[in-house]
């Protein structure tokens, strides 16, 4: 149980652990906020999510790869391939639509065939911007400022509709010049 007298290391043990293997990590985000406000909590997202994206590319191409590779290899399926350009900005709009997990996003981009250096940007780049909001909203439902948190709220909406835009006109875009 995760609560006021949890130890600050068991606390970040279960942060760096537990989104990994699909633990929800905005719960986590949100008690980074409560429990160690929001600078040290934004410190701390930023010193694990860069973990988090090691192992599960790590997890993703040695041992889910050969796994999925061979069940499609048995069912005649073939992966996509695309430029590397174009795989930058699908990985981009990919991470940044909301929809899949935090894990499950992590593990499919990991999978996509993009490189090391391009998928640690990327997914450390745009869950740090999508976990502050996060972080924020935790240290102000804990009482801070209702004012904030209001602000947060309307910043979650503007995120959301900005981010279906996104999707909308990629995805038509995308099967206009593919067929």
């Amino acid at each position: 149980v995760i609560n006021e007298q949890t130890h600050p290391t068991v606390f970040i043990l279960l942060f760096i652990f537990l989104p990994i293997i699909g633990f929800p990590i905005i719960l986590f985000l949100i008690l980074l906020g409560i429990k160690f406000g929001i600078e040290t909590g934004i410190l701390i997202m930023f010193l694990c999510l860069p973990i988090h994206m090691v192992t599960s590319f790590l997890l993703a191409n040695n041992f889910l790869r050969p796994v999925i590779e061979n069940y499609a290899k048995k069912k005649g399926y073939r992966f996509p391939q695309m430029s590397e350009s174009r795989l930058i900005w699908f990985s981009i709009v990919f991470m940044i639509v909301p929809g899949l997990s935090y894990t499950m996003k992590n593990y499919i981009l990991a999978l996509s065939g993009i490189s090391f250096g391009h998928y640690f940007l990327i997914g450390c780049v745009v869950n740090s911007i999508m976990g502050l909001p996060f972080i924020i909203a935790g240290h102000a439902a804990a009482g801070k400022s209702l004012l904030l948190l209001a602000v947060i709220f309307l910043f979650f909406l503007a995120a959301y509709k900005f981010g279906m835009l996104i999707k909308k006109r990629y995805y038509k875009g995308h099967f206009k010049e593919n067929g």
